[in-house]
């Protein structure tokens, strides 16, 4: 989702999978993603909606002959599959930007997840972060959901009206303190 509200295809990544649940002979690599048509917002409500959205499914600690592993691959699949062609039309439909021609700086990209997985990466290569395949994707998992959890439990709304209410901030600017409601929130009578 971007700060408008425009959501990329939802992506659900099954991981740990065994050799008997992701058999070797049939997936080799050690990925298998399923494209589900209608696996998209509104879906349930509206039978129209066919936008598609990815289901991954991972078997554990498997490497790929090309020497990646099996996140590095659905990582790869979902930024050819879902992250670029989501960035892209967000700069078509919003911008008039024209595919093939130079990205102009203000409308430059990135994802969380991106810089998630690069920093993981670069901890292990560096021999600093070894955690266990599953202890990692869980744990990459949690922080790039991290700030969808903490925009719910803390939303800039209910944060500013306490901020409001008690003079911390005031109403017109909300940058200064507001010295008469702090003085009103006084339980006894102040001298004059």
């Amino acid at each position: 989702m971007n700060g408008t509200g425009s959501m990329a295809a939802p992506f659900i990544s099954v991981t740990g999978l065994t050799d008997r649940e992701l058999p070797v002979s049939k997936c080799p690599s050690g990925v298998l993603h399923a494209v589900i048509p209608s696996l998209c917002v509104g879906s349930s409500q509206d039978l129209r909606h066919n936008a598609v959205g990815y289901v991954s499914f991972l078997r554990g600690n498997t490497t790929h002959p090309e020497g990646k592993t099996t996140d590095q691959i659905n990582f790869e699949y979902y930024r050819e599959a879902v992250l670029i062609p989501f960035i892209t039309t967000i700069r078509e439909k919003l911008f008039g930007y024209s595919p093939g021609t130079d990205i102009p700086i203000e409308l430059t990209a990135f994802g969380l997840v991106d810089e998630i997985n690069a920093i993981f990466l670069d901890l292990k290569h560096r021999g600093i972060l070894l955690l266990k395949h599953n202890k990692e994707s869980a744990l990459k998992d949690f922080i790039s959901a991290y700030p969808s959890m903490i925009g719910r439990a803390a939303p800039t709304s209910s944060v500013a009206k306490g901020f409001l209410s008690n003079g911390m901030l005031d109403k017109r600017t909300m940058f200064w303190p507001d010295y008469d409601a702090i003085l009103q929130t006084c339980k006894s009578k102040l001298i004059k």
